[in-house]
C-alpha cells in the first residue's frame, strides 16, 4: 500500500526518461584534459642520463596560460614561482615543455589571456590516447591543483615517485620552500642579490597587480581564500601591512602605494635587462619565470613589450629551448 502522500508527489511529478547523451567524453577525462599536462623528453635526450627505474614526478600549480612560439603551444604555469620550477625541471632533465595537444579539431583553446579553456567537443580516439597517456605510471606531468593539496597552502609542490621494484613503491612530497631552497642555491653568489629582487619587489608587485588588475582567479585559481593563503606565500605579509581589505578580491590599493611598487620593478627589470647576458642558466630560468608572467597581465604587458622587449625577447628564446 503507498502512502497517499507519496501518490501525491508522484502524481503531480511523474517519471520523466532522458534520452542518452552522445557525448563521449566522461567528466573525469574532460578534468584530467584541463588540469594534466605531460613533459616530454626531447629527442636528444642522452639514454644514459634519463632514469630507467621508473621514477616520476608531479608538478603542482595554480594555473596554466597558453604561449605561443613559432607555432608551438606551450603550456606553461601562470605564476612566477611555478613557473620558475617548471623551467627548471625541463632544464634539469632535458624536457620539452608541456604543449596543447590536438588544438586542430578544436578539442582545446585558450580564451583573450592565453588560459586554456575547454569546449567539450573532443574526439574518442584523442582522449583515449591522451589518457593511456597521463595514466601512464612513468609519465611525469603538470599539474593543476588547489593549494589545500599541501598542507602549508602553497604551490608549488613536487610530487615525486619512485619505483624500485613491483611491490617497491616510496612517494616524497616537496614543499614550495624547499624546492625555492634548493633552485636558488644554485645560483652564483653574486647573483643571489638578482634573485632577492625578484622574490620581494618583483614577486610582491607581481601579486598586487594581478590583484588590482582583476585577474586572481586567472593566476591564482578560484580558491574561496586564495588571497589569505597568499599573505603567508613566499613570506608576503613581512613586508606589507596588510589590512582586511587585502583580504577582499574586490578592494582597490591606494594608486600612489601601488605605482611606487611598479616605479621600483621596472627599474628592477631594466637593470636585469643589462646585465641579462652575462647571468647564469639557473639565475636566467627564475628570471624568465617572473618575465613571461608580468608581459600576460594588464599593468606589465605594454612595459615588458616596449622599454622591456629586449628582456622578454630573451626569455622567450630560453622557453624556445624547451620546445
Amino acid at each position: 500500500m503507498v502512502p497517499g502522500s507519496v501518490k501525491w508527489v508522484f502524481d503531480r511529478f511523474p517519471i520523466v526518461k532522458y534520452e542518452m547523451s552522445e557525448d563521449n567524453v566522461t567528466p573525469y577525462s574532460s578534468d584530467k584534459l584541463q588540469r594534466i599536462f605531460p613533459f616530454c623528453r626531447k629527442t636528444d635526450s642522452n639514454p644514459k642520463s634519463a632514469k630507467q627505474d621508473k621514477d616520476s614526478f608531479q608538478l603542482g600549480v595554480y594555473e596554466v596560460q597558453c604561449h605561443s612560439y613559432n607555432g608551438h603551444k606551450m603550456v606553461l604555469a601562470s605564476d612566477p614561482l611555478c613557473l620558475y620550477v617548471q623551467l627548471s625541471l625541463c632544464h634539469k632533465n632535458n624536457f620539452k615543455l608541456p604543449i596543447v595537444y590536438a588544438e586542430d579539431n578544436g578539442s582545446l583553446k585558450t580564451n583573450e589571456s592565453g588560459q586554456i579553456r575547454n569546449d567539450f567537443k573532443k574526439e574518442k580516439d584523442y582522449i583515449d590516447k591522451f589518457t593511456r597517456l597521463v595514466s601512464d605510471k612513468e609519465s611525469n606531468t603538470l599539474v593543476v591543483l588547489s593549494e589545500k593539496a599541501h598542507r602549508d597552502e602553497r604551490l608549488p609542490i613536487l610530487i615525486e615517485t619512485t619505483i624500485k621494484a613491483q611491490k617497491d613503491c616510496k612517494r616524497f612530497v616537496r614543499s614550495m620552500d624547499s624546492l625555492m631552497i634548493v633552485l636558488d642555491s644554485k645560483l652564483d653568489h653574486k647573483e643571489r642579490a638578482i634573485g632577492k629582487l625578484l622574490d620581494t619587489t618583483v614577486y610582491d608587485c607581481f601579486v598586487k597587480s594581478v590583484v588590482q588588475d582583476g585577474m586572481t582567479n586567472e593566476i591564482f585559481g578560484s580558491s574561496p581564500d586564495i588571497l589569505q593563503t597568499l599573505a603567508k606565500r613566499n613570506q608576503f605579509f613581512t613586508r606589507h601591512n596588510l589590512s582586511k581589505d587585502f583580504f577582499d578580491p574586490l578592494s582597490m590599493y591606494p594608486e600612489c602605494e601601488l605605482k611606487k611598487l611598479q616605479e621600483s620593478t621596472k627599474e628592477t627589470l631594466l637593470l636585469i635587462q643589462e646585465l641579462y647576458k652575462d647571468f647564469s642558466m639557473p639565475l636566467k630560468l627564475k628570471i624568465a619565470g617572473y618575465v613571461i608572467p608580468l608581459a600576460n597581465i594588464p599593468s606589465f604587458k605594454g612595459f615588458m613589450h616596449e622599454q622591456g622587449k629586449m628582456l622578454t625577447e630573451s626569455c622567450t628564446d630560453l622557453l624556445g629551448t624547451f620546445c
